[in-house]
């Protein structure tokens, strides 16, 4: 089946409408769109060693006219960027470095004023400008290398992006949304053991940053630890109830270990947070055929036409399948 990931993903919605831990910490709101082994979903979705599966991650965001978007033309998208990278910095986080307080009203306050503006404008290149002369100026600023990872993350320079966010960390450890934002960016290249670790990371300092348990129960489903990501699943939807790729992970991972009820049940949440949620409508499809229910079956299938059509043609393929 096909999963989502998040903020995610921190990420997953560059920019999120403000939510309270935000954050993605940047991507994962990551949306991911995970193969699973149910039985209409052909093995090789999830094949390679467990650093290099594919599906989940495989459309990778590309940047067209200053904004993020994904490539065309792959089905197996891992994240919505518009949900993995809002990070809700103010001023607070910056004093709670215990810094000086008069070089950061002098200094580094208006960097990061600017930033958060660039963020909220999704102005990604910018924000990279910016970030570059804020690092150039203030090299021992976590906020600074956050941000310029923020901006490489947006313009799909996943690499560059993991490693300021490694900078930030290592200024403040407890930096729990780049943790997050550093698993997002694991998650995309495929590297989901180490994507694993970082989202731990943020969980440990940060128990109810649901963006990050989501994300973090989307890569166990990459790597086929179905038991966990319902774990860290139910966790996230308990914390983040509105967040549709949570809650269609979910339902994947359900489905993983034969549990079809409280599947379908998780992905009707994800379409009634997100109706044109093609991928959730997808897998609803493919559950209501498992359960032989046809009904429902045909009107998922007319919604992922009329959502997506491309899309349909490989569910009526599936569906038709021996």
């Amino acid at each position: 089946m096909k999963s989502s990931f998040q903020d995610s993903l921190g990420f997953p919605e560059p920019s999120p409408p403000a939510r309270r831990e935000t954050g993605r910490a940047s991507s994962f709101s990551f949306l991911l769109l995970l193969g699973t082994g149910l039985w209409l979903f052909p093995s090789s979705a999830r094949a390679g060693t467990p650093d290099d599966r594919a599906a989940a991650f495989t459309r990778l965001p590309i940047v067209e006219e200053g904004f993020v978007t994904e490539r065309s033309g792959v089905r197996d998208a891992a994240i919505q960027l518009a949900e993995y990278s809002e990070s809700q910095f103010r001023k607070s986080d910056i004093e709670e470095r215990g810094g000086n307080a008069q070089a950061t009203e002098e200094g580094e306050l208006p960097y990061f004023e600017r930033a958060i503006a660039l963020e909220n404008s999704r102005e990604w290149k910018r924000l990279l400008d910016l970030s570059v002369r804020w690092t150039g100026a203030y090299p021992n600023e976590g906020a600074a290398w956050f941000f310029l990872g923020l901006a490489y993350e947006n313009l799909a320079k996943y690499d560059k992006a993991i490693h300021a966010y490694w900078e930030a960390i290592q200024r403040r450890q407890d930096f729990y949304k780049a943790w997050c934002n550093l698993g997002t960016c694991y998650a995309y290249l495929g590297r989901y053991s180490e994507a694993v670790n970082a989202f731990q990371k943020a969980v440990q300092q940060k128990d109810d940053f649901g963006r990050a348990w989501s994300d973090l129960g989307g890569t166990y489903v990459q790597l086929g630890r179905y038991a966990e990501a319902v774990r860290a699943l139910e966790k996230a939807t308990q914390l983040r109830s509105d967040l549709p790729e949570a809650w269609c992970n979910l339902g994947t991972a359900y489905a993983e270990l034969k549990n079809y009820d409280p599947a379908i049940s998780a992905t009707k949440k994800a379409v009634r947070l997100k109706p044109d949620y093609a991928e959730a409508w997808f897998n609803l499809a493919t559950l209501y055929k498992a359960t032989g229910r046809k009904d429902e079956m045909a009107k998922a299938c007319q919604r992922v036409r009329e959502i997506d059509p491309k899309l349909a043609k490989e569910l009526s393929g599936k569906l038709t399948a021996p």
